[in-house]
């Protein structure tokens, strides 16, 4: 009779811990996703605040210049087919709507929160699938200098003591990657300089070298 009474007791207590032990392990995965989620939430408002900035500096269709040298936006309000046009080297980071890129036998998609890198000037095909009056294509670019971009390189070089590369292996001069927290903080302080004229003639030059070390 003790016996099982040992036996009953030591059962329940096991039950007991298995359930404390699955209770927090539960509790542990719930609370890593709700973090996971709040941090995909920040992401997602950090985003919008940077589409906001850009679609302010984009008061026209096409090309829209900046005080700060190179940098620019471009707006377009509807749907374009398929046309030929010659690209320049340019870092172009997408914020609304969608266009297709296509060089030779590849297509690139410029769509919200992709970044897409062209290091040569070269005859492409594009073609905008996602544009309206109410929600445009926009896009954030700065223009490459290659003369500049190599004395990065060099920095680099200096202070890794190895032969610096750019990030594209690809033959065809364009490298396309999702947008990063590293180059979406420098590319809103950017635009934010925009807004003092002091701020973008004094800090502008150097948060672009910032965006091509990024």
């Amino acid at each position: 009779m003790i016996c099982l009474l040992y036996i009953l007791t030591l059962s329940i207590l096991l039950i007991e811990e298995g359930i404390i032990w699955f209770s927090s392990l539960i509790f542990d995965k719930n609370e890593n996703n709700v973090n996971r989620i709040m941090n995909m939430a920040y992401q997602i408002k950090i985003f919008e605040s940077f589409t906001e900035l850009v679609e302010r500096y984009a008061p026209q269709e096409g090309v829209n210049e900046t005080s700060i040298e190179n940098v620019g936006t471009y707006k377009i309000s509807e749907n374009l087919a398929r046309t030929p046009v010659v690209d320049i080297p340019a870092l172009v980071i997408v914020v609304q709507g969608r266009k297709y890129c296509y060089v030779g036998d590849k297509t690139y998609d410029y769509s919200a929160g992709n970044v897409i890198i062209m290091f040569f000037p070269m005859p492409v095909e594009i073609e905008i699938v996602e544009a309206s009056p109410d929600k445009p294509f926009l896009a954030a670019g700065v223009l490459i200098d290659l003369g500049r971009l190599a004395d990065m390189l060099l920095k680099i070089e200096r202070e890794d003591g190895v032969s610096a590369r750019t990030v594209s292996t690809d033959p065809s001069g364009v490298f396309s990657t999702p947008m990063s927290d590293n180059l979406l903080d420098p590319a809103i302080r950017l635009f934010e300089s925009l807004a003092h004229p002091r701020d973008a003639a004094i800090l502008g030059e150097s948060i672009v070298d910032e965006i091509y070390y990024r």
